[in-house]
């Protein structure tokens, strides 16, 4: 079935209300117990005003295997440095 133009209309608006979304792509930062994993280059729809981005269901899927692969080791990750602050630890 063919989308209509006020549906495809919709689809390009982000929530944010303002934005458009173009096809691009985003970074997941994901806590994995104690180690921060970060996933780049992930195919996304990206607002232009606020950068929020949104992963189609194929895409979900495939991070969900790198997850899983990570989790049983099967997975090496490049290391990174990081840093963490807890915003209720500085007040």
């Amino acid at each position: 079935m063919a989308q209509s133009s006020d549906t495809k209309d919709v689809d390009d608006l982000c929530l944010c209300g303002r934005g458009k979304l173009h096809d691009g792509f985003t970074e997941l930062r994901i806590r994995v117990d104690e180690t921060l994993l970060v996933i780049k280059n992930v195919p996304a729809r990206v607002c232009h005003l606020c950068d929020e981005a949104y992963i189609s269901p194929d895409t979900s899927r495939q991070i969900d295997d790198v997850m899983e692969k990570y989790r049983a080791c099967r997975l090496v990750a490049k290391p990174i440095p990081a840093g963490e602050i807890d915003l209720m630890q500085t007040a």
